[in-house]
Order: C-alpha cells, then sequence, then structure tokens
C-alpha cells in the first residue's frame, strides 16, 4: 500500500427522469426528443414516448450515455461517457449503475466488479494511478479488506 492512500473514487450520479419534451420528432419508429437547453434524447420510445429500448441521451453538458432503456429509465446494459473523460461500461437498473461493469477514470484508475444501486457492492477489482490496488469485498461503495 502507498503511504499517501487515496480514497477509490465514486460511482456515477445519473438521474433525468421527469423531463419535459420540447419536441418531438419521429423517423420510423426512432424518435427525437429535445428536452431544451441541449438535453436530447435518440432511440426507441414506448406508446407514451418515454425512454425504451435503445437509444442515446445527452444531459445538456455533452456526457452522453449510450444503451438501453426501460420505462423511461436507463436500464439494462450501456456506456455512459462524461466530458471529464470517465466511462462506465456496464449494468444498469432504474438510473444506477446495478449488476457488473467497469469504470475507468482520465488519471487511469479503474474498477471493474459488483455494482449494487449505484454503488460499488460484492466482489470488485480497484486500480489506482500508481499501481496499488484491491481485489476483494466492496460494501455501499467502501473497500472491506486491505489496499496491497
Amino acid at each position: 500500500m502507498t503511504e499517501n492512500f487515496e480514497k477509490p473514487k465514486g460511482s456515477l450520479n445519473f438521474t433525468f427522469t421527469n423531463l419535459q419534451a420540447s419536441g418531438i420528432e419521429s423517423k420510423g419508429n426512432i424518435k427525437e426528443i429535445d428536452y431544451g437547453n441541449g438535453v436530447y434524447y435518440k432511440g426507441e420510445c414506448n406508446a407514451l414516448n418515454q425512454k425504451q429500448g435503445k437509444g442515446i441521451f445527452n444531459d445538456g453538458l455533452d456526457n452522453i450515455y449510450e444503451g438501453e432503456f426501460l420505462n423511461d429509465k436507463i436500464h439494462g446494459y450501456g456506456v455512459y461517457k462524461t466530458t471529464e473523460g470517465t466511462v462506465y461500461e456496464g449494468e444498469w437498473k432504474d438510473d444506477l449503475q446495478d449488476g457488473y461493469g467497469k469504470e475507468t477514470w482520465p488519471d487511469g484508475s479503474y474498477y471493474k466488479g459488483a455494482y449494487k444501486y449505484g454503488l460499488k457492492e460484492g466482489k470488485g477489482y480497484y486500480r489506482w494511478q500508481d499501481g496499488s490496488e484491491y481485489d476483494g469485498d466492496w460494501v455501499a461503495g467502501c473497500i472491506e479488506g486491505y489496499v496491497r
């Protein structure tokens, strides 16, 4: 373990529900929904114009999620990329990381393993940019063991 131990980076926060569309365009079974202020969705929708199936969502700050949706929420497999360079690729449930995934940060550190309700939970591997690593259990986003 390094002397200057850096706490592992946290999970992503991605919640954009109850957005009001300012414009909807249909192109076959694909819809383009404009929510204003640069926020948009392009992809499959259900009969209520909710995001459902595969699509791309931009939060207006050019953080982009591409993947699966269910009932207007991120749900299933997808990739989320932030403008700062953080990337999460994996499973989602109700707008939160949930299941197996890999999150990589711009400094080269990364985590791959289990998530529950948006937090690292269960078995997972974390590697810091200095080469320190932890492979073991996580509870509510926190390490349950020793870093080597």
